[in-house]
């Protein structure tokens, strides 16, 4: 996908798919409500990219990192890219936003990367703007955990977990060349955990 990606459609080459499942990475339908809120989603290429953060049996709800905007949408709304890759060949030009290293991820492919590596049941949060910002805490805390630049730009994840495997996290965590500046772990009830994750944004 260019950044305009007036050549591409999802007009109907599948059909409506009734399950998304936690994650995946989504296409508004050009004619939805992306437009009616005053977006062009033609124009915008890649940044229409959303990401699925809770699913539904006929809608779901789907954040769109790079508009800063989450919505219901009705499953007729919206394709998954990677099923629709399998079938409609303008979808191609998509694969090289999977491709790219995961340090260099955009939004939606990053955050869709770390629900999966991590086996998330539920995306509890999430926010952008700077660190400062976004933190969770009170502010004089902030130095407790992260010693740079606290105006730097990011996105804060909070994703539950049912399991933590330290050295994989870890390991996954130095491949990613300082992408991701914190984590957090927090209890999150009947022995699941709570990760809030910051990581920079491009």
């Amino acid at each position: 996908m260019s950044e305009s990606s007036s050549s591409v459609s999802i007009s109907s080459v599948s059909p409506e798919k009734s399950d998304f499942c936690l994650g995946a990475v989504v296409l508004p339908a050009t004619d939805g409500l992306l437009v009616d809120l005053g977006f062009d989603v033609k124009e915008l290429g890649p940044l229409a990219l959303g990401v699925v953060v809770e699913e539904g049996s006929k809608r779901s709800h789907i954040h769109f990192p790079e508009l800063r905007r989450s919505l219901w949408l009705d499953h007729r709304e919206i394709k998954d890219v990677r099923d629709e890759m399998q079938v409609n060949s303008k979808f191609a030009m998509i694969q090289k936003y999977f491709d790219v290293p995961d340090a260099q991820k955009l939004s939606p492919f990053f955050m869709s990367k770390l629900v999966h590596f991590l086996k998330a049941t539920h995306v509890l949060g999430y926010d952008h703007g700077k660190l400062s910002d976004v933190w969770e805490e009170a502010a004089d805390r902030l130095k407790d955990y992260y010693s740079g630049d606290s105006q730097v730009e990011v996105t804060r994840l909070s994703l539950g977990v049912e399991e933590y495997l330290p050295q994989e996290w870890e390991k996954f965590i130095a491949s990613l060349e300082g992408r991701i500046l914190l984590t957090r772990f927090l209890p999150s009830g009947m022995h699941k955990l709570e990760l809030s994750i910051y990581f920079r944004r491009l």
